[in-house]
């Protein structure tokens, strides 16, 4: 007679129905680790959890399961492709446990076969079964893969796509059509011209890629099929209409002209081209970077640097991106040392994200080319992942536009780039450390209550009396610095002066910067002596994040006046690459070793002490005949 006692499992579920609330809890965390039970129990399944947690946007497809043979009409195609090549390399980009790279070798028994997959688990699985001598697995960050020769055919198939992404109508997060085109840029640059691409089941179209011009669609049966995923645009929005996409394209032999240039010198000069620059900012949304820049190359710290604006055309007559430098003068001018006006790489490289690293080499293997000794540049990638695959993908895209005699630097890091700002001051506060969070609450606190000071978030002042505070105020600037700031609040256009006013119309603080788009920037500060115990920068900062999270400010972002202040520590991290070029020669190694010596911290002896490495060209890879594929 079967027991009529529920099981363990069904008792679990019981409880959720129990009036105890501890027993309710009790329930919900054994539901959890029952859930939980498979993927801990299952090396699969694990290794799929931890590859998320461990590469996070670095990754692409989650699951790793693969069969022998998948796509027959692609290897088959494949095979014919190849064929007048005596050893043709393949790269299975993704491969997963290696079935597809096992069924390639059993196809073309004369190709040396690469399997590339970012889970450590299936790369263990693959080479456990491998014994042909011709088949090797990388994991995709390794420097065996970084340094490993051009490929005749790629395949991405079932790669670039997540689960998650099936059920969303726009795509704000995760995996995006920057990140796939990012890594179709990283697969252009392993791909011999005339090489093979097969790509399926992505999430976006290889057609909407800016590289989608340098491929030709081959023609075959079955080489377009129905779209049977979601599929989404490159501005990440789903597309509703039925689609029908190729799988396979021929990389074009002829390689895309480089973009010539034109460098535009002095202040003056270069402010003068700035307005040609606006259709190209507003493609690139980099409108508000433009706008500035009048602002930072007029600052008088900069006066003792010369501007330099290098054009890019491409074609001939259109200007396809531009970079923003600098001239060292002063003490050392006629050195020939050039380097960009933000560590962050702010205002230095106009152009789409995707051609910034190439047009940045260009621009600087043009100002060696023309003489300079050293140059150094900062690109900027936003938000995307510093990652070793990021790293060896951006070199790569940089080395074909170097030529000898220079030696170049490349290093990729992260940089502090600004506080988001919410309409609730408490959610804008809560990532900021516990003793920053009652810093700014107190000394607002004792400033507002003590003192009875007002903040003006539009704050009036006349020139002698701005000065006047300016020579009574901490950190205080020459009377032309101080001249200029006052002037500038005037002469440029989103610029704004906040401070605290005492009941008697004193100034004890004074804060300035710029508003655009809500963004909030503050350039500089200006803080009275003597109030030492109501710490006034500080108080001047918590006013001005109070009352631009009122206004709907969306980030603030220093660049000046409060540059060591503790709330940098929480700033969001932004991806930066670094291109250093040089001429080799003795005075530059004097230099570098003065800088060690005497200026260990400053951002040119930084630069100098990267280590140097000497640019070979890649030898020239031989062209496979065109091959007509006919419809049998």
């Amino acid at each position: 007679m079967p027991s009529t006692n529920p099981s363990l499992p069904s008792r679990i579920r019981g409880l959720a129905h129990s009036p105890s609330a501890v027993l309710r809890s009790l329930s919900l965390v054994l539901q959890l680790l029952a859930t939980l039970r498979q993927p801990i129990r299952q090396r699969r399944l694990r290794s799929e959890l931890l590859t998320r947690l461990r590469f996070g946007q670095s990754h692409f497809q989650g699951a790793t399961h693969t069969q022998p043979n998948r796509y027959p009409i692609l290897f088959e195609q494949c095979r014919t492709l190849l064929t007048p090549i005596p050893q043709p390399r393949i790269l299975s980009f993704g491969c997963s446990t290696g079935e597809e790279v096992f069924t390639l070798a059993n196809l073309i028994p004369n190709a040396h076969l690469l399997g590339t997959d970012i889970n450590p688990w299936c790369l263990r699985q693959a080479q456990a079964q491998n014994q042909n001598p011709q088949i090797q697995f990388l994991h995709p960050t390794s420097p065996a893969f970084q340094q490993a020769p051009p490929f005749d055919a790629i395949f991405a198939l079932a790669v670039f796509q997540r689960t998650e992404n099936s059920q969303a109508s726009t795509l704000t997060q995760g995996f995006r059509f920057a990140d796939f085109e990012q890594a179709l840029t990283l697969l252009d640059h392993r791909l011999n011209p005339g090489g093979i691409l097969f790509i399926d089941q992505a999430d976006f179209r290889f057609t909407d890629t800016h590289i989608a011009t340098r491929y030709q669609p081959l023609t075959f049966p079955h080489n377009e099929r129905p779209r049977t995923r979601p599929l989404f645009d490159r501005h990440n929005t789903r597309i509703t209409t039925q689609y029908t996409l190729p799988r396979a394209f021929r990389k074009l032999t002829a390689a895309p002209p480089e973009p010539t240039t034109q460098i535009i010198a002095g202040l003056q000069n270069v402010l003068t081209h700035l307005p040609a620059l606006a259709p190209l900012a507003q493609s690139t949304a980099q409108q508000d970077e433009l706008a500035d820049l009048p602002y930072i190359l007029s600052r008088p710290s900069r006066l003792h640097h010369k501007p330099i604006l290098i054009l890019l055309f491409d074609p001939p007559g259109q200007i396809a991106g531009a970079v923003i430098l600098y001239e060292f003068q002063s003490v050392l001018r006629g050195l020939r040392l050039f380097s960009c006006y933000s560590r962050r790489g702010l205002r230095t490289i106009f152009a789409p994200p995707t051609q910034r690293a190439s047009y940045a080499a260009i621009a600087a293997q043009a100002l060696i080319t023309r003489g300079a000794r050293f140059v150094n540049i900062q690109i900027p990638f936003g938000d995307t992942p510093n990652t070793p695959l990021l790293a060896g993908h951006l070199e790569r895209t940089i080395l074909p536009h170097l030529h000898a005699p220079a030696e170049y630097a490349f290093h990729l890091g992260v940089k502090r780039s600004h506080l988001p700002l919410y309409p609730d001051l408490d959610r804008t506060l809560a990532p900021l450390g516990s003793s920053t969070r009652r810093n700014l609450h107190r000394y607002q606190r004792l400033t507002l209550s003590e003192l009875n000071c007002l903040y003006q978030p539009n704050a009036q002042i006349d020139l002698p009396t701005f000065l006047a505070l300016n020579r009574q105020a901490h950190y205080r600037v020459s009377q032309k610095v101080a001249e200029w700031r006052y002037h500038s609040l005037t002469r440029f256009p989103n610029t704004f002066l906040a401070g605290l006013q005492d009941p008697s119309g004193q100034w004890l603080s004074l804060i300035a910067g710029r508003r655009s788009h809500g963004a909030v920037t503050i350039d500089w500060q200006m803080n009275r002596t003597g109030y030492k115990r109501f710490s006034l920068a500080t108080a001047a900062r918590a006013c001005l994040i109070q009352h631009e999270c009122r206004t709907g400010s969306t980030s603030l972002a220093l660049e000046g006046g409060a540059l060591q202040f503790s709330i940098l520590d929480f700033f969001t991290q932004h991806t930066v690459a670094n291109l250093a070029l040089r001429r080799p020669s003795t005075l530059l190694r004097l230099l570098e070793r003065i800088l060690l010596r005497f200026y260990p911290k400053k951002y040119l002896t930084i630069a100098f002490s990267k280590p140097w490495r000497t640019w070979q060209p890649a030898p020239p890879q031989p062209l496979p005949a065109p091959i007509r594929i006919n419809d049998r």
